[in-house]
């Protein structure tokens, strides 16, 4: 029987979940609702039912899976599985055992990961990143999270916690993370500062935007308003708002390419998403004008090509690979 590769995306709001196969062409995917804030007792079970689903339809297809890859949020201890690190979308799930769990459910080998480690593995495979053998990628969203590669080697570091990009320290004595820790790149660069910043320039603004008048109307500002007002009406607003964000990422990650030397700096997530190619075209300037000219030479910022398939391609070949 051919040999079917199976994986798991875990986020707050869905659980994506998929087949693949070695060259990473796409066999059977799905989403789910992760609804997490019901407690990771019902969440566990929610994805043990997805993967026995991936497991009835690789029988169906004559397709043989040996273990599942699970990408989740939070820091993975490599000794023990556990969920060592905060994941703030996902209540109480510090301190689980998922892959544990899900042994025992399903009698195969588990191999759970940080979802970032998951992203830029599969970006490295199939995605941007292909061709190269030392790369990080970074998820922007409502949080940030990282994964490097260095000499073609996913880098866990000691206890599995490398490459927590969004935490850090990018400002002294700055504004408070969730993670309790104060100046986090992840409080200046994610989803829920860039909204403050539009939306404090927006009230202080004289000159018309769309942004005012959308503040008026609807009360709130989102990402999609943001990066609309931005890509499709040179919002003056807008681009000032985006641009800070970015350049706050931009410090960030030129520090990391300063420390490690890659060949590609991978940009995934919802604000890369929202933001397009303008958004990274801001945040690679910004790298550029930062990191050493050395470490800054033929570097190569790319925005993720995956998608929303990224984490569940990369949880999968997680147990083949590394």
């Amino acid at each position: 029987m051919d040999q079917a590769f199976a994986g798991i995306d875990l986020g707050g709001t869905n659980i994506k979940y998929g087949l693949c196969a070695e060259d990473g062409s796409i066999l059977a995917f799905s989403t789910a609702p992760a609804r997490a804030g019901e407690g990771p007792e019902k969440l566990l079970r929610r994805i043990r039912d997805c993967a026995r689903e991936l497991l009835s339809i690789a029988s169906e297809k004559s397709l043989v899976v040996r273990h599942i890859g699970l990408g989740t949020p939070g820091t993975v201890d490599i000794s023990t599985g556990e969920i060592s690190g905060m994941a703030p979308n996902i209540p109480g799930w510090k301190g689980c055992r998922p892959g544990q769990y899900l042994e025992s459910e399903l009698g195969l080998p588990i191999h759970a990961e940080n979802d970032a480690n998951a992203m830029v593995l599969a970006e490295y495979l199939f995605g941007a990143a292909v061709g190269t053998s030392s790369v990080i990628a970074a998820t922007v969203g409502t949080g940030i999270g990282g994964g490097i590669i260095i000499d073609s080697k996913l880098v866990r570091g000691a206890t599995g916690a490398a490459a927590e990009f969004g935490h850090a320290s990018i400002v002294l004595d700055g504004q408070l993370c969730a993670c309790g820790k104060p100046g986090c790149l992840e409080a200046y660069a994610a989803s829920g500062n860039l909204i403050r910043i539009a939306e404090s320039m927006t009230r202080d603004a004289r000159e018309k935007s769309i942004l005012a008048a959308e503040l008026r109307q609807i009360g709130n500002l989102t990402i999609e308003t943001i990066f609309e007002a931005l890509n499709e009406g040179a919002d003056p607003i807008a681009e000032a708002a985006v641009r800070k964000s970015a350049d706050y990422l931009a410090a960030g990650l030129a520090s990391i390419v300063t420390i490690l030397n890659p060949e590609m700096v991978v940009i995934g997530g919802g604000i890369a998403d929202a933001g397009g190619s303008k958004y990274i075209e801001i945040v690679r300037r910004g790298i550029l004008d930062r990191a050493i000219e050395p470490c800054a030479r033929n570097l190569r910022v790319e925005r993720a090509v995956l998608g929303n398939k990224a984490g569940f391609i990369g949880a999968a070949l997680l147990g083949e690979q590394i």
